[in-house]
């Protein structure tokens, strides 16, 4: 019986993960989610409550298994630490274009000002910037895989292709030249974000430690590459709540 009810929840989450981030919240219907999931109607009541309850735990156990992908990441200090980073870059891209349902719901819900969106949405962006991607930028910054920007920095530059891959891949692929989801598109992100990052013939800079990713830095981070301006800058939306997120741990 267990069993059962642990598969129950899943196919339903999984419903219900399609049905929000290609519907939104107000277009999901729950009894189309439990007839996808191949349930009774009956069975997300029992499960999870409300409409309302079983988007939170949607969006929650996306969250969730973001966190999980991105705890597996770390570095091997014995052997070729760029490389390994060009790795990460690799996977974490191709994760999120093949997941792309957490950010769809994110920039969902962001656009539409909601109430979801403050209440549980943004707490949860700020657990994933104080868990994940702040320390593991902070951790290439230590190392020295990237010496000319502050962990906040790489984080908002990165941020900026993953949401502008999800938001608008019309645009990006017209920017790489191929379809975005393909090996060849992801290659062409990977080592345009490496190669910015980490070009050993710009000049370095020590990083600060109460840098701020503001508008000027994310400036200065992309001025000398029109490329990167333009698919940044499609991403504006993320790169502000990013940026606000970093602040406020200072």
């Amino acid at each position: 019986m267990e069993t059962t009810d642990q598969n129950n929840r899943i196919r339903l989450l999984n419903a219900a993960t399609a049905a929000f981030a290609d519907l939104g919240y107000e277009g999901a219907s729950i009894r189309s989610i439990a007839d996808e999931a191949g349930v009774s109607f009956q069975l997300i009541s029992h499960y999870f409550g409300t409409k309302d309850d079983l988007w939170t735990a949607t969006v929650d156990h996306l969250f969730t298994r973001y966190l999980e992908t991105g705890r597996g990441l770390s570095f091997n200090a014995q052997g070729d630490v760029r490389e390994q980073f060009r790795n990460h870059l690799r996977l974490l891209l191709s994760d999120m274009i093949q997941n792309p349902q957490l950010r769809k719901i994110w920039i969902q819900e962001q656009l539409a000002g909601s109430e979801r969106y403050a209440r549980f949405i943004k707490p949860q962006i700020k657990r994933l910037v104080d868990a994940l991607s702040l320390p593991y930028f902070k951790e290439v910054v230590r190392l020295r895989i990237v010496t000319r920007y502050t962990a906040e920095e790489v984080l908002v530059f990165w941020t900026g292709i993953v949401q502008a891959c999800v938001a608008s891949p019309r645009g990006t692929e017209s920017l790489v030249g191929y379809p975005i989801g393909s090996s060849k598109a992801i290659e062409a992100l990977v080592d345009l974000a490496f190669r910015v990052l980490t070009d050993p013939h710009q000049a370095t800079r020590p990083a600060s430690s109460d840098a701020r990713a503001t508008d000027e830095n994310l400036a200065a981070l992309t001025r000398d590459n029109d490329q990167l301006k333009q698919m940044v800058g499609s991403a504006a939306l993320e790169v502000e709540l990013l940026s606000a997120a970093v602040r406020a741990q200072h």
